[in-house]
């Protein structure tokens, strides 16, 4: 799956309310598969972006900034 490139990020923001914002080309790029539980996106999305350098900071329960660690 690509997470924020298509198709995932589209699967990901139907489960947020808010805006989810990522500048990081780099973790746009990177292809993940997994299981994650998405009845919290803020959660599942820390779990993509671990491995990878990434980072989630909730600014509030609708805006989520993605970024490299």
């Amino acid at each position: 799956m690509d997470p924020f490139n298509g198709g995932g990020s589209d699967r990901l923001r139907r489960y947020h309310r808010g805006l989810i914002l990522l500048n990081d080309s780099d973790l746009a790029a990177r292809k993940v598969t997994g299981v994650y539980d998405l009845t919290d996106p803020a959660s599942a999305l820390a779990a993509i972006l671990r491995p990878h350098g990434g980072t989630v900071t909730q600014i509030t329960p609708y805006l989520l900034i993605l970024s490299r660690g």
